[in-house]
């Protein structure tokens, strides 16, 4: 059934479409076509989004345009839990510590050394697998969990060596700054994980194939 008939019962044709503008960092169009909406909340089992259509309708006298003048838009933002960054923070976060924190634990084996030593070369190992089977196993976030819980391990390792072996102050400014690096990289890990768990490929091919 077509709708414009039915909606010209219920409104004239300059209020059918109701169209506000936004002025944001630049001016949006915004519309909301008044009679499908109530068309469709004609039927019960739509009544639901009365609300909705309450606030699409508020649009144009409530909208807090203060909120939306000020800051970089959405486009704007630099992604926070780039696969690619995350590697190369990891791998370059492992090469410090192997070459300028190990060698202040002294020569003598230690269970921290060795622990620090495979937890952060396990780490950036670990996100480049998870692309890997992200398209093939799938379970990619599996990997990524297994990262997150690496970097926990790396902060309590280097804050460890820090406390027990390294007694310069500098390398315990070298220490502190890694710490810090390694409780952000976590940060974009979880990111990346977030994002990944939202969009995954084998839902999306479902959804490609139905």
């Amino acid at each position: 059934m077509r709708l414009r008939p039915c909606g010209l019962k219920l409104f004239s044709p300059h209020q059918i479409i109701q169209t506000a503008h936004l002025y944001h960092h630049q001016v949006y169009d915004f519309s909301v076509h008044k009679a499908k909406l109530a068309l469709l909340l004609q039927e019960y089992k739509n009544g639901k989004f009365d609300n909705l259509r309450e606030f699409l309708e508020a649009i144009q006298s409530e909208c807090p345009h203060q909120f939306f003048q000020d800051g970089l838009r959405a486009s704007e933002l630099k992604v926070d839990f780039s696969l690619e960054e995350v590697y190369q923070g990891t791998s370059s976060y492992a090469t410090e510590v192997i070459t300028k924190i190990v060698p202040l634990l002294g020569e003598a084996n230690s269970p921290v050394k060795d622990k620090l030593i495979d937890c952060c070369l396990k780490i950036p190992e670990l996100i480049a697998a998870s692309h890997s089977h992200r398209f093939e196993t799938g379970d990619e976030l599996k990997t990524l969990d297994e990262a997150l819980e690496l970097c926990n391990k790396a902060v309590v390792y280097l804050e460890q060596a820090r406390d027990i072996y390294v007694l310069a102050i500098e390398g315990r400014a070298a220490c502190e700054d890694l710490i810090k690096r390694y409780i952000l990289i976590r940060r974009r890990v979880f990111n990346l994980y977030k994002a990944w768990k939202k969009f995954r490929p084998e839902t999306q091919s479902g959804l490609t194939q139905r």
